[in-house]
């Protein structure tokens, strides 16, 4: 390659190539160069950082004059032997906050993902908030994955892990590769730092129900809070309808038909539409609760804002556990509800649809033969109604008639 000192002179006379690229490297500063094309002559800097040759653009000749740009160069090529990247020196690399909330606004969250991922960023990594997305590393993700272990256990700090990878995944996307190379995330799986999380096998027992039962129908609204009617009405749905989290506290009116005793749930976690049947007993809790959230178009409406739904119902919960001496939570509660379908035997195509579960691959009878109507599921729920009400000392299994004494003539 012809070396040369750069000048204006011998810049401007230089022709044009037909095809492809010539450099001519400077004389006066080593690793200043200067690259013509078919329709450009444009300066640049080229050094190893970290071993790898960087070859950086300085300027367009004649916008960039010969002194101009080796002046620059000197300024480069001196940060590139200290290890600077000078293509990463000014680009416009976004805080891991304002990444989230682009991040949001592209992603259809529900509700409680939105929840748990506000909280996984404000608790878990309070001071990676105003950090630039690139200067996260793995080292600072593998020490921060055991210090959140420490804290809050295996499957929170798992967890929280998960969302900084979907995080940033969705950076590299967003803002390139040049800005962020690689998912720092990754290193837990190749050093096999991910905690074994066991699947949780939690219900309540059927003899936890009465002390279960009593302390729900004890909630009453107080001054400390106007939620707790409200959460006690939950609790009884989760129980007896097995719903997920988020389809019972989005629940809305339009969607529940107290004549018909059914409520519907037009969106669910697996994209499908469900319409499940309640009983008598969920009739009335629903015929309570319609007249105790007038005015509010969700059926667990929050009583700071009746035009938003609950939220959070952690703390009452926490009550119940405390009082009823019955540990559990609201996924729990959904678990106990397919534990006592199946002890009933109930058909496993309606508990599938109580569920709200899709049909496997392979069970190519329920994809694309088997529809269960809404009322060939009421029997299956009415059933389970009655023994969760019997098994609860809330209502007696059987009418009791008492027998009157024959009486002799």
């Amino acid at each position: 390659m012809p070396k040369q000192k750069l000048t204006k002179s011998f810049v401007q006379d230089l022709p044009l190539t037909d095809a492809g690229q010539q450099l001519y490297w400077d004389t006066e500063l080593p690793g200043f160069g200067l690259r013509v094309g078919r329709k450009t002559k444009a300066f640049f800097a080229e050094a190893k950082v970290n071993r790898k040759t960087i070859r950086y653009t300085i300027g367009i000749f004649p916008r960039f004059m010969p002194e101009g740009a080796r002046d620059d160069a000197k300024d480069i090529l001196r940060g590139m032997e200290k290890g600077e990247d000078p293509r990463k020196q000014n680009l416009d690399v976004p805080a891991l906050e304002d990444a989230y909330e682009a991040f949001k606004q592209a992603r259809e969250l529900a509700v409680r993902t939105r929840y748990d991922y506000d909280r996984y960023l404000r608790v878990y990594f309070p001071g990676w908030r105003t950090k630039a997305i690139n200067e996260i590393t793995p080292a600072m993700v593998a020490k921060r994955h055991l210090e959140l272990q420490k804290r809050h256990g295996a499957a929170q700090a798992n967890a929280g892990m998960r969302f900084l990878r979907s995080l940033l995944y969705y950076s590299q996307a967003e803002y390139g590769e040049t800005v962020l190379p690689s998912n720092p995330v990754k290193t837990l799986g190749e050093k096999r730092q991910w905690f074994r999380e066991m699947p949780r096998q939690n219900v309540v027992k059927m003899t936890e129900l009465p002390a279960w039962f009593k302390a729900v129908l004890a909630l009453k609204n107080d001054k400390m809070s106007q939620d707790r009617e409200t959460v006690r009405d939950l609790l009884l749905t989760f129980l007896f309808l097995g719903v997920r989290r988020s389809e019972a506290l989005t629940l809305r009116w339009e969607n529940v038909d107290l004549n018909g005793k059914t409520v519907a749930f037009p969106k669910t976690k697996n994209y499908e539409g469900k319409t499940l049947p309640f009983g008598s007993y969920m009739a009335s809790v629903l015929h309570t609760r319609f007249f105790a959230a007038a005015g509010s178009p969700f059926v667990f409406p929050s009583s700071i804002n009746p035009r938003s739904h609950l939220i959070e119902p952690r703390k009452v919960l926490q009550e119940v556990n405390r009082t009823s001496g019955v540990t559990h939570t609201l996924h729990d509660l959904r678990r106990t509800f397919a534990t006592f379908l199946e002890s009933l035997d109930v058909s496993v195509y309606a508990a599938r649809k109580l569920m709200g579960h899709k049909a496997g691959s392979g069970d190519v009878m329920s994809r694309h033969y088997v529809v269960t109507d809404v009322e060939r599921l009421r029997p299956a729920i009415e059933k389970l109604e009655q023994f969760i009400l019997s098994a609860g000392h809330v209502k007696p299994a059987a009418e009791v008639v008492p027998i009157k004494k024959a009486t002799k003539k």
